[in-house]
């Protein structure tokens, strides 16, 4: 009995094995960028699907952004039984100003269940357009000025208004707001930078809890 029990599992090992080398994994089911026609006002966020063939496990999954690119790289072992297992990850991109965007993922499968040790490869391609809300874009490019950007240590915003009791958020590109500034009543608002790290940020400004404005930023060192 135990001599059919072991022959049975190796036959299921090997199979399994046999399997996920034959087909191309992981296998990415798709792309979702939600919500799925994102305007200036709405935290964006980028949802994948990944399956692999033999009850897998996900060694890692990481994301970069160059420009209006986002990359996505995920690797995962392809596991030793003919299951399917399928992996949910969601990226949180932030606020994006108006135009359009691309995403480029790869799936990656290791041989290994603890380091990435490549055996084979899949990928996806997918692109997403913002648009402006009514009224935030000319607001934007005609009346709402950030001086110099990027920057190192400090910035000023300028508007040709004077608000009251406004709000202007920082916040990074995962969509974590990182510095406050609120009771803005005035045109001009310096901006520091304090222990900020360098990167990408995006400035947000509200009044009445309406967003009247958002922008890029950049800290360089």
């Amino acid at each position: 009995m135990k001599n059919i029990f072991a022959i049975t599992l190796f036959c299921l090992l090997a199979i399994g094995r046999l399997y996920s080398q034959t087909g191309c994994c992981p296998y990415i089911n798709g792309i979702t960028i939600i919500p799925k026609s994102p305007t200036t006002n709405d935290t964006i966020k980028i949802v994948t699907t990944t399956t692999t063939p033999n009850l897998g496990i996900k060694i890692s999954y990481t994301h970069s952004q160059q420009s209006d690119t986002f990359n996505l790289v995920g690797c995962f072992w392809e596991g030793m039984f003919t299951q399917l297992k399928t992996f949910l990850d969601t990226t949180n991109i932030g606020l994006l100003t108006a135009g359009n965007y691309y995403v480029n993922y790869i799936a990656y499968s290791s041989i290994s269940s603890t380091s990435s040790s490549v055996i084979d490869t899949n990928s996806m391609t997918t692109s997403f357009v913002v648009t402006a809300t009514s009224g935030l874009e000319n607001l934007n490019d005609n009346h709402f000025s950030i001086y110099p950007n990027p920057f190192s240590m400090q910035t000023v915003l300028q508007t040709e208004k004077s608000f009251h009791n406004a709000t202007l958020t920082v916040d990074n590109y995962f969509g974590q707001t990182v510095k406050e500034i609120k009771n803005i009543s005035d045109q001009t608002v310096t901006l520091q930078r304090d222990n900020l790290p360098e990167g990408l940020y995006f400035v947000r400004l509200t009044e009445n809890n309406k967003i009247i404005a958002t922008k890029k930023i950049v800290i360089m060192d």
